[in-house]
C-alpha cells in the first residue's frame, strides 16, 4: 500500500434495533391503514345487495324503485283496489303535483278534490252532531254528571276546542257513544247523525265494497327521487291507513244492516273488511301485515256478532262458513322475504354511507358504544349485506314452517345466535381481536344491525298465530250457527257437528288439537289455549277477559249480574275466546 493515501472510515452496519424499529413502524402504519383505511366498495350482487337493478346514479341499487316495480307487476286500473280507494279518499296532506302523479299512475281520470273525497267518520263536525243528539236525549254527561250549559254551547258552536277543556272531553264522550252504538246491531233511530252520514255518502261507501273485490292492491309513490331511502319513498301510511279507514266505515254500516234485518247486506260489508285485511298483507312488509291483522280483527268481531244473531238462517250461516274457508290465513313469510329484506338492506347501505345509528334507536334500544367504535373503523359492508340476506332467507323459511312449535323453535335458535353475537361484541377479548380482523369487525357490527331490523320476530309470530286462531274459530262459530239454526240449540260438544256442516274441525294454532268448547245456558264459550298452551278457562290477563267476558267498562255486563265478581285473573292467563251471546255496550 502506498504511503500518503488516507484510509476511508469503515462503514457501520445497521443495528438490529434499527431494523426492528423500521419494521414496527411499517407494521404499525399497515395496522392503522387496515383499521381506519377506506371501506371496500359495495359489490352489487344477489348475495350482497340482493337487488341488481335498477341502479341509481351512484351505481348502487334503488330499492324503492325495485319495490314498486315488483308490486306493480300485473296491476291494471281494472284490477287494482287502490284506484277506487284513491277516488274515495284522495291523497290528504299532499301537493297538487303529488296527487296528480299518483292519479296518473293509477289511471284515475278525474282527480278527487278535498271537497269531493269522503270526510272522516270521526270528524269534529260528526262529534258535534252526536253531542247535540245526546244533549237532546239527556245523555251528554261528563264523569257521570250533566255538563254545564256554557260547556255544551262551547262544544256545539266553537269549531276548535281548547285542548284539555271540558268541552273537548265532552266531544270524546260523544265519540265513545258512537263506538258503543255502531259496533253492535243498531237502527237509524239509535244514532240519526251517523245514519244520515251513511246515507249521504252511500255511493262512495258502495265503491269501497267494490274495491274489496279487486285482487290487486298497488299504491304508487308520489315521488321516487334516487337519493331518497326506501321507506321515505314507499310512504306506507296512506295505503294502510286508507284500508283501515275503509274498515271503520264499513263496520258501522254492516251493523246498521244487521240491526234492521238485512243479514245478507251485513255479511257482504263484513266480508269486504276481511278482504281489506288480506289486501293490506299483500303489500308485503311487517307494518302492512300487522295492519292487515288489525283490520281482520275488526272483521272477526263483527262476524261473531252476526253469527250470534237470531235473524241468521242456516243457509246464510253455511255461506258465511264457505266464504271464511275461502279466505287465506296470515303468513309473514312474504313480508320478510320482500319488504323487510329490502328495508334491512337499505338500512345497511345508509349506515355504510354515514355510520349514523340514530334512526334505528328508540327509548328501549340504544346502540352499544363498541358498535359505534367499530363503525368508525374500516368495515366490509359486503359482509353485513351478505349476513342480512342470509338471515332473511332463514326468516322466510321459518314463517313458512307448518306448525307453531316448529316456528317457535327456529325463532328461538335465531334469537340465541343474535344475542350471542351481541354478547361477544361486549367482550373485551372479542373487541381486542376485532381490531386485527376486518371480517370479525364486520360480522360483529352486522349482528347489531340485524338485532335492530329483526327485533319484532317473536311478536310477529304471536300476532300471526293469534289472528289465524281467530280465523279458524270464526269457521267453527259459523258451523255452530248452522247447527243452532237447524236444531234450535247449540250442540253439547263439537263432535256433534255433522261433516255436512264442517267437513273437518280446524285445529287450534297453539295446541294442534281441537278448540275447547263449553255450551252455556244461553250460548257457548269457544276457546284457544293461547301462547302458554294451557286451558285458562277462556280468561286472559291482557286484555282483561274472564271466561269470555271482556272486563272493560264499555260493556254493560263486564261483571255479569248473574255471576259473582270475577276473581283476580292470573298474569299467565292468555286464552283467546269467543262467547255468545255478545256483550252489549254501554249507551247510558
Amino acid at each position: 500500500m502506498s504511503e500518503g493515501v488516507p484510509l476511508l472510515p469503515q462503514r457501520k452496519k445497521p443495528s438490529a434495533y434499527w431494523w426492528l424499529g423500521a419494521a414496527t413502524l411499517l407494521l404499525g402504519g399497515l395496522f392503522l391503514y387496515l383499521l381506519f383505511g377506506p371501506n371496500p366498495p359495495i359489490i352489487v350482487s344477489p348475495k350482497t345487495t340482493y337487488v341488481t337493478a335498477p341502479l341509481g346514479p351512484n351505481g348502487l341499487p334503488n330499492f324503492a324503485r325495485y319495490y314498486h316495480e315488483k308490486h306493480s307487476q300485473g296491476v291494471t286500473s281494472e284490477n287494482n283496489a287502490a284506484m277506487l280507494l284513491f277516488e274515495v279518499f284522495g291523497l290528504r296532506d299532499s301537493t297538487a303535483e303529488e296527487t296528480a302523479a299518483v292519479a296518473d299512475t293509477l289511471g284515475v281520470i278525474e282527480i278527487p278534490t278535498q271537497e269531493s273525497i269522503l270526510p272522516p267518520i270521526y270528524s269534529p263536525e260528526m262529534r258535534r252532531r252526536v253531542a247535540a243528539m245526546m244533549n237532546q236525549r239527556g245523555l251528554l254527561k261528563l264523569e257521570g254528571k250533566p255538563a254545564s250549559e256554557a260547556v255544551i254551547l262551547q262544544l256545539l258552536n266553537e269549531p276548535s276546542l281548547p285542548e284539555g277543556s271540558e268541552a273537548e272531553l265532552l266531544s270524546y264522550e260523544a265519540e265513545e257513544y258512537m263506538d258503543n252504538v255502531m259496533y253492535r246491531p243498531w237502527k237509524e233511530s239509535d244514532l240519526p247523525p251517523l245514519a244520515d252520514w251513511l246515507h249521504e255518502h252511500q255511493a262512495k261507501i258502495d265503491k269501497l265494497v267494490e274495491a274489496s273485490k279487486r285482487p290487486k292492491f298497488y299504491w304508487p309513490p308520489a315521488s321516487t327521487d334516487d337519493d331518497e331511502t326506501l321507506f321515505a319513498v314507499v310512504s306506507l301510511l296512506p295505503p294502510t291507513q286508507n284500508l283501515r279507514n275503509a274498515a271503520r266505515i264499513l263496520g258501522p254500516r254492516a251493523m246498521l244492516h244487521l240491526g234492521e234485518g238485512r243479514v245478507d247486506e251485513a255479511w257482504q260489508h263484513i266480508l269486504a273488511i276481511h278482504r281489506f285485511g288480506i289486501l293490506s298483507s299483500a303489500i308485503r312488509n311487517l307494518v302492512s301485515e300487522l295492519t292487515g291483522i288489525a283490520i281482520r280483527g275488526i272483521a272477526h268481531d263483527l262476524t261473531i256478532t252476526l253469527l250470534g244473531s237470531e235473524k241468521l238462517t242456516a243457509q246464510q250461516a253455511r255461506q258465511i262458513e264457505r266464504d271464511l274457508a275461502a279466505l287465506p290465513s296470515f303468513s309473514a313469510a312474504d313480508a320478510y322475504d320482500v319488504g323487510e329484506r329490502l328495508f334491512a338492506l337499505d338500512t345497511v347501505m345508509s349506515l355504510a354511507k354515514s355510520s349514523d345509528f340514530t334512526a334505528l334507536e328508540n327509548d328501549y334500544s340504544k346502540t352499544p358504544v363498541t358498535a359505534r367504535l367499530i363503525a368508525s373503523t374500516s368495515v366490509d359492508w359486503n359482509i353485513v349485506l351478505r349476513d342480512t340476506n342470509l338471515l332473511h332467507d332463514r326468516l322466510t323459511a321459518v314463517f313458512s314452517l307448518p306448525t307453531r312449535q316448529q316456528r317457535m323453535a327456529a325463532i328461538n335458535l335465531i334469537d340465541q345466535r343474535l344475542q350471542q353475537g351481541q354478547a361477544d361484541l361486549e367482550s373485551p377479548t372479542a373487541l381486542f381481536l376485532s381490531a386485527f380482523s376486518r371480517q370479525r369487525r364486520s360480522t360483529a357490527l352486522g349482528g347489531v344491525v340485524l338485532g335492530y331490523t329483526t327485533g319484532m320476530t317473536q311478536a310477529m309470530a304471536d300476532a300471526q298465530d293469534r289472528a289465524n286462531a281467530y280465523i279458524a274459530m270464526s269457521r267453527v262459530a259459523a258451523a255452530l250457527a248452522v247447527y243452532r239454526a237447524e236444531q234450535g240449540k247449540y250442540p253439547a260438544t263439537l263432535a256433534e257437528l255433522p261433516p255436512g256442516i264442517l267437513p273437518k274441525l280446524p285445529p287450534d294454532e297453539f295446541s294442534g288439537k281441537s278448540f275447547l268448547y263449553r255450551r252455556t245456558n244461553d250460548g257457548y264459550l269457544l276457546t284457544s289455549v293461547g301462547p302458554n298452551g294451557k286451558d285458562d278457562g277462556g280468561s286472559s290477563y291482557i286484555p282483561s277477559v274472564f271466561e269470555g267476558y271482556e272486563l272493560d267498562p264499555i260493556y254493560e255486563n263486564a261483571s255479569p249480574s248473574n255471576t259473582p265478581p270475577p276473581p283476580e285473573i292470573p298474569q299467565q292467563a292468555d286464552d283467546y275466546s269467543i262467547r255468545l251471546p255478545r256483550q252489549p255496550r254501554r249507551t247510558q
